[in-house]
């Protein structure tokens, strides 16, 4: 029966070991198994508690500090109260003189490290029954050995007895005779018990190296995992081939894997037979039959006419075959051969191959299970990795769209620009018309203006011109917002560029605007034109914020002083290792139940049509990209304050900050 289904008495184990994960790891297995576990952390602790309170077996570590495992063991056998106790050495030595040095000082079983506590139980609990078995059969010779010597007694004094007892004396011979028959007939059968004993313990070892090999199965080394656990199943039963066969998934075809020829490169080779050639195998194994047979060619029936001949080709004579059932479906078999007609038939022939498939029928489900989670990983990266490209093409056409919002309400702020220089230049052009008109109109082909007036005309003209050029400038470059435009940039400077197209419309709306730029900044790294649009967003909003400020003031919904000044407030300054920028108003504020979703996009708290919603969703974005934070304090009826917070530029030799525009 499999090591998890024995039931062993509660017994006593010391484990000795100086590495407490090596200990907690026993004990725990050891103890819920049913064992009593008790520790020593070096080999004098461990002499003491085995001269205090012997324990039944010990597991020993070699290398430990003050006394090494080696000298602890041969202690152990020279004191004769703990001569017999089982010793099993654990250690990360895998040096055969070291494991010929441990059997040499007494140990009855070398195990290294990293062991698998199912095979360290396992070994446990063959070696405290084979001690046991080893105790009962010296009780036993002790008690043959106190008979003998009576009888030896009695024949002693039967020889010197009267010819009177001679014939109480053959009889008792005879009586003794038939005793020693019966006792030659136990001791038989003690060692026909400790065969069958050595034998479970030898399937039980089978059965941990089949654990100990499909342990770590994954698709990439599913086949060769289950290979080599049924090599270790080849090698228990004596067999000279074995060959794995799965179903297909339509169970049409019959996979069968095997070692390759030792003369290829390849470790396995795969074939595919369809069903049909193979019919009687087939159908045995769709019906969950187990086939053992000694004689092939005897055994098989007569409509077996192509797995007689195969049995044939490959020179078979015995074998079984093994299916592999999981979740009440046949998933295959395991084929094991003999080329000779001696094959090991015995009454736990079956119900061992049948712990055998069970094992190897998991390990197949487990190879399927494995495949399709590789399968499904690589569908959920694929698309993962899709949706990523998606939420990026999103993300470009919300900044784009933010881009277009903000262009569109700098539009009335250009046209006011550009109106007034244009005014300028059409007054001056038509007043230099009208001279030359009024030149014509008195018959004369050239007229004479004063140096100076025409001078002042034609510096008008050219200061109205490279106004308009700039703004159409700053247009341009605010449109081209590139991502990879990363520079040494001077805030002050970004927040007068944001200010060229919209203080006009401020002025114009009666806002007032407080500016506390400090001067000589450190520069931060960022993208300029994208915090001008982020600045440009926030002043927008201030605006809206004022305007609907003054609304409520003037209709009587907010209790201010009939004075009230809208007023727009910007600061920057320095705070630790941070550039810091404020951008504050006394508006209409933010409702509280607003507060937590304004950097979402699309949320906006404007009227419908009035705004986009991506403004504030898209300055976070500009501003974390930076590598800076972006928060704010708002107040409803009393206005709000955006705090943004930029690391400073690490010093770049010859760099030029993002210069400012000329201030009209």
């Amino acid at each position: 029966m499999p090591v998890a289904q024995q039931h062993f008495p509660k017994r006593d184990i010391l484990i000795v070991d100086d590495t407490q994960s090596n200990v907690q790891v026993l004990s725990k297995m050891l103890a819920h198994h049913g064992f009593t576990v008790h520790n020593a952390p070096n080999g004098s602790a461990a002499l003491s508690l085995a001269a205090t309170d012997p324990p039944d077996l010990i597991l020993l570590d070699i290398l430990m500090p003050d006394m090494d495992g080696y000298t602890v063991c041969k202690t152990l056998k020279a004191n004769r109260q703990t001569s017999d106790i089982p010793v099993i050495f654990l250690s990360a030595l895998e040096d055969a003189n070291n494991k010929i040095q441990g059997f040499d000082e007494g140990g009855i079983d070398y195990i290294t490290k990293p062991f698998e506590p199912d095979e360290v139980l396992a070994r446990v609990r063959a070696h405290l029954a084979l001690h046991d078995l080893q105790h009962q059969l010296e009780v036993q010779n002790g008690q043959l050995q106190h008979e003998v010597a009576i009888r030896r007694q009695v024949e002693a004094v039967l020889q010197k007895t009267n010819s009177a007892l001679e014939q109480e004396i053959a009889e008792r011979t005879a009586a003794l005779t038939a005793a020693n028959a019966t006792l030659k007939a136990e001791i038989a059968e003690r060692a026909r018990a400790e065969a069958a004993l050595k034998e479970r313990v030898r399937f039980e070892t089978l059965l941990a190296n089949l654990s100990a090999t499909l342990v770590n199965l994954s698709s990439a080394n599913a086949d060769t995992a289950i290979v080599t656990g049924m090599q270790h199943v080849s090698d228990f039963f004596a067999c000279d081939a074995y060959v794995l066969i799965e179903f297909s998934t339509d169970r049409t075809e019959l996979v069968i894997t095997h070692p390759a020829d030792p003369l290829t490169t390849s470790l396995l080779r795969q074939d595919r037979v369809s069903t049909e050639m193979l019919p009687w195998f087939t159908q045995q194994l769709l019906q969950n039959q187990m086939l053992v047979m000694p004689n092939l060619l005897n055994d098989l029936p007569a409509e077996a006419v192509a797995e007689r001949a195969y049995c044939q080709r490959v020179g078979a004579r015995a074998g079984f075959a093994i299916p592999l059932v999981a979740a009440n479906e046949v998933l295959g078999a395991v084929l094991f051969c003999k080329k000779h007609d001696e094959l090991i038939c015995c009454a736990e022939l079956a119900p061992r191959l049948r712990i055998v498939g069970e094992i190897l029928a998991n390990a197949l489900q487990r190879k399927r299970m494995e495949i399709q989670l590789h399968t499904y990983t690589q569908q959920l990266e694929m698309m993962v990795n899709d949706k990523v490209r998606e939420l990026e093409q999103t993300r470009a056409k919300m900044i784009q769209t933010a881009k277009l919002a903000a262009l569109g309400e700098m539009a009335t702020g250009v046209a006011h620009e550009l109106n007034q220089p244009m005014t300028a230049m059409l007054f001056e052009a038509e007043y230099l018309k009208t001279i030359a008109q009024q030149t014509l109109d008195a018959g004369e082909n050239t007229c004479f203006l004063d140096a100076q007036e025409l001078y002042h005309i034609g510096n008008n003209l050219a200061q109205d011109i490279q106004r308009s050029r700039r703004i159409t400038d700053y247009l341009r470059a605010f449109s081209a917002l590139t991502k990879d435009n990363v520079v040494h940039t001077n805030i002050n400077h970004v927040i007068e560029s944001s200010f060229m197209l919209t203080s006009a419309r401020l002025s114009q709306r009666g806002i007032h605007i407080e500016r506390q730029l400090l001067p000589q900044i450190p520069p931060i790294q960022a993208n300029p034109r994208k915090l001008e649009q982020v600045f440009t967003n926030l002043i927008s909003n201030a605006e809206y914020a004022l305007e609907e400020m003054a609304r409520r003031v003037a209709a009587a919904e907010v209790s201010r002083d009939n004075d009230y000044q809208k007023t727009l407030t910007i600061s920057t300054y320095v705070e630790d290792e941070y550039v810091v920028a404020r951008v504050g108003d006394n508006g209409c504020g933010i409702p509280q139940a607003a507060c937590p979703h304004i950097f979402e996009p699309f949320f906006t708290t404007k009227p419908v049509g009035e705004g986009s919603g991506l403004g504030l969703s898209s300055s976070h974005g500009f501003v974390t990209e930076a590598g800076g934070q972006i928060d704010f304090e708002s107040t409803e009826n009393v206005g709000t304050t955006f705090t943004l917070r930029f690391p400073l530029a690490m010093p770049e030799s010859g760099y030029e900050p993002h210069s400012a525009p000329v201030k009209e």
